[in-house]
């Protein structure tokens, strides 16, 4: 206490005494005003700290002439530092989110929008739309609005996702009907800050759909080979066939076991695609002459009753192809052309 007592304060501002709010301290006090104001301070050892400065005059009565100033001074470092934080992360995550494909609306603590990225506009082909300070129902209002009015419609209020739910909205873009994911996420456990994502689904729901047909028509065809294999097995076990009748029944059950084996390799095929995508398979380069030819061997064996005319002038060309696959395409492409070629017409392979 004794090196303060009878000291002007301004010796905590060591050499920083040029502050604007220094200035703003002395104008109150010339005109008896009351001020709250934060200043960069300096403790005894010299290091900084943020010191939240209030002054209020002090009179005998109302009216009578000023003879005190009453001050409190509180220390708002951790404060002040928390504060430029949440800047710097505002900040750093709008520089983020703003140049991502993906549209998002930013919820700050109160649940009002603070941040909406151009993505989100892009993905409905909105001109933007202002949405600062809005909330969420205010938001999905004007969203609404902005969507109805380029679609020639009244305006409508989407759907918008209550907390970790996430709905669906349908827009036009470029004349297209678009399905677009809309979800709600909490950023972090500390805020109550929220981010609305919004993702183009269109692409997912067409492959989920693609997906599901091919499911149902393979279970339906799998259900063909299943049913001559059990059912041939099933004659073999109840009758007493001589070798010679039993072959054909034998043949019969392994083709169908081999066609049910073809089908199963292209559902684990698909299924390492879903998982793997376009590194599912290795590609390398392929002689397409080569290729061509082995086709045309398995399709059309020698002594085949119908067979391939080839036109091949690509004895150097390469492709970049997984060889197996490649082999399996062109011998599914010949044997459909000589299955279904009518009345058994001539096939020819140009390449």
């Amino acid at each position: 206490a004794h090196e303060v007592v009878g000291r002007n304060c301004n010796f905590l501002q060591g050499d920083e005494r040029l502050q604007p709010e220094v200035a703003q301290m002395r104008q109150a006090i010339a005109e008896g005003q009351s001020i709250t104001v934060v200043i960069r301070n300096f403790r005894k050892d010299g290091t900084p700290f943020w010191n939240q400065v209030e002054l209020s005059p002090v009179r005998a009565a109302q009216g009578q002439p000023l003879t005190h100033y009453f001050a409190l001074q509180t220390d708002v470092t951790l404060k002040r530092q928390a504060e430029r934080a949440n800047v710097l992360r505002a900040l750093e995550l709008e520089r983020i989110i703003r140049g991502g494909p993906v549209g998002m609306i930013l919820l700050d603590e109160d649940g009002r929008a603070s941040v909406a990225t151009p993505a989100l506009w892009r993905l409905m082909n909105l001109a933007p739309v202002a949405l600062d300070g809005l909330e969420s129902a205010q938001v999905a209002a004007a969203i609404g609005a902005a969507v109805a009015q380029a679609q020639g419609l009244p305006p409508t209020p989407l759907p918008w996702p209550q907390g970790s739910q996430s709905v669906r909205w349908e827009v036009l873009r470029d004349g297209r009907p678009r399905a677009l994911d809309v979800a709600s996420f909490e950023l972090g456990h500390l805020t109550r800050e929220r981010v609305i994502v919004v993702r183009d689904v269109t692409q997912e729901e067409v492959e989920q759909a693609a997906r599901s047909q091919f499911l149902a028509t393979a279970a339906h065809e799998l259900r063909t080979p299943m049913g001559s294999i059990c059912g041939f097995t099933e004659l073999l076990l109840m009758r007493n066939y001589s070798a010679e009748q039993a072959r054909p029944l034998l043949e019969t059950i392994l083709r169908q076991s081999m066609r049910l084996s073809a089908m199963l390799n292209d559902l684990l095929d698909l299924s390492q695609m879903d998982v793997m995508g376009g590194h599912a398979f290795a590609l390398s380069a392929v002689g397409l002459q080569e290729a061509l030819r082995k086709a045309v061997q398995v399709a059309a064996p020698p002594g085949s009753t119908r067979s391939i005319d080839l036109e091949i002038d690509c004895e150097d060309a390469l492709v970049r192809a997984h060889p197996q696959n490649l082999d399996q395409v062109l011998i599914n492409l010949l044997s459909n052309a000589l299955k279904y070629s009518p009345q058994g017409g001539a096939v020819v392979l140009q390449a």
